[in-house]
């Protein structure tokens, strides 16, 4: 099982920028070289993931590593209940512009700690 790591020389490894660059290894907006690089094309495209990988990569593929997938990872009874609302639906958002997409709300152990 394998959480999400890149060996790509992007910065931004992690959330829904992490997730744009598993699914199209391109910089992304938050990347201070993105200016240069933003017109180049994927770095060997064979490696990008789908969308259902990277984000079993950024959840319960990462818990699972840290050794906490009974407690976190996924969303199922008795588990903390760490999750984010989106402003988008992200399975139909292109993969250039998840880093796009807005969080709403997040909950942390079943309560909300953030809320715009």
């Amino acid at each position: 099982m394998c959480a999400y790591g890149s060996d790509f020389p992007v910065n931004a490894a992690y959330g829904l920028s992490g997730i744009q660059v598993a699914m199209t290894r391109r910089n992304v907006k938050i990347d201070l070289t993105y200016e240069l690089y933003k017109d180049f094309p994927a770095e060997m495209p064979e490696e990008c993931i789908s969308l259902k990988e990277a984000l079993k990569a950024h959840t319960i593929n990462a818990a699972y590593q840290a050794h906490l997938e009974d407690i976190t990872g996924s969303i199922e009874v008795g588990k903390s209940a760490e999750l984010v609302v989106l402003d988008s639906d992200i399975e139909n958002t292109p993969p250039e512009q998840i880093q796009d997409i807005k969080v709403l709300e997040t909950v942390f152990k079943g309560k909300t700690v953030c809320k715009k």
